[in-house]
């Protein structure tokens, strides 16, 4: 196939790119919020210094964007350079090549040759957060092995989810009698506890910065690792991206209160047909009400019945999950070398 490729090496090509970025994710097997051009822009704007930004466009004779690829650069201190998926690990879950349904294995190839021109450039490519669904997961190992790199591919971590049913009372009896009985009882404290428990979402852009100063105070309260986690530039970049979001109806900020009190707090993607739990943070001080349990009980509730098809927890093997009816999802890590290396 004849294919045009545009190499990007600046921070404009998001806005160049990003009325084609829309219309190629949606056409894509890999339609993950995560690679969207909102999502890797934010990221790039954030965490992108001291790397080096290449994002590869392949269109087809008449223009039309059919793959993108976007890449980091960076440097270790003994020296060896390594090329990565843009949006790191410590906040993104997903991320692939993005190719138009049908035409992976042309992206896949043309993806290969831009690694081989651009050999002087990175001693070794490291692909993180890809599904145990990706097509060019399957695709690109053939191909490496074919011009003269080798690819060690691990798992990298689980993503619990649970397939939805049609209804709460068919959820509730696909979990194992003892948790079963556990989640009701949770749910029955809170609201013995307090007839104004309830979870809310932040229903309008007015409210959203308030709502995330709110979610952030939680997150921190939760544990010390989540208190280190979010140091100044991760809140930056939770501000960021929760307004970049928020418009495009894709982010769900909720929260569970007891009377005047906020207990739980969550930050939830809508995306696709399907829930992403992203983060979520509580007060230790009602941890006798598991609130975070509660919460995330209602945020399923409300998935099936607003007809979504997965709840999806993100990576970590958190053992609420499980009591939760998650099932995992393994996502995988391709390391990428020169044969002679």
């Amino acid at each position: 196939m004849n294919v045009k490729t545009e190499l990007y090496t600046v921070s404009s090509a998001f806005g160049i790119l990003e009325e084609d970025w829309r219309e190629l994710i949606d056409k894509s097997s890999a339609n993950e919020i995560f690679l969207t051009c909102q999502w890797q822009s934010t990221w790039w704007r954030h965490f992108g210094k001291d790397k080096a930004l290449r994002l590869m466009a392949f269109r087809q004779k008449k223009g039309a964007l059919m793959g993108l690829v976007s890449f980091s650069v960076e440097s270790f201190p003994d020296g060896k350079r390594v090329m990565r998926f843009l949006g790191g690990t410590d906040v993104t879950d997903y991320l692939d090549i993005i190719a138009t349904s049908g035409y992976e294995e042309d992206v896949c190839k043309n993806t290969v040759d831009f690694w081989k021109a651009t050999e002087d450039e990175w001693d070794f490519i490291d692909l993180h957060c890809l599904k145990e669904t990706s097509i060019t997961l399957s695709i690109l190992k053939q191909l490496l092995n074919e011009n003269g790199y080798y690819a060690e591919v691990s798992v990298e971590d689980v993503c619990p989810k649970v397939s939805l049913p049609p209804s709460w009372g068919e959820y509730l009896e696909s979990l194992n009698k003892k948790d079963r009985h556990e989640l009701r009882r949770k749910i029955r404290r809170v609201e013995r506890v307090s007839q104004s428990a309830n979870d809310y979402g932040v229903k309008n852009y007015d409210s959203l910065t308030e709502g995330i100063e709110h979610f952030l105070l939680l997150h921190r309260k939760s544990n010390v690792q989540k208190e280190d986690f979010m140091n100044s530039d991760m809140e930056l970049f939770f501000q960021d991206i929760a307004s970049i979001l928020f418009p495009e109806n894709w982010l769900k900020l909720s929260f569970l209160h007891m009377n005047e009190t906020c207990m739980a707090s969550s930050m939830c993607f809508d995306y696709q047909n399907k829930v992403y739990l992203y983060n979520s943070g509580y007060d230790p001080e009602y941890s006798y009400l598991s609130p975070g349990i509660v919460l995330v009980a209602h945020l399923i509730r409300e998935a099936i019945e607003s007809g979504r098809s997965e709840f999806d927890f993100l990576r970590g093997k958190e053992d609420y999950k499980y009591r939760l009816g998650a099932k995992d999802s393994n996502i995988y890590r391709m390391i990428i070398r020169k044969m002679a290396s």
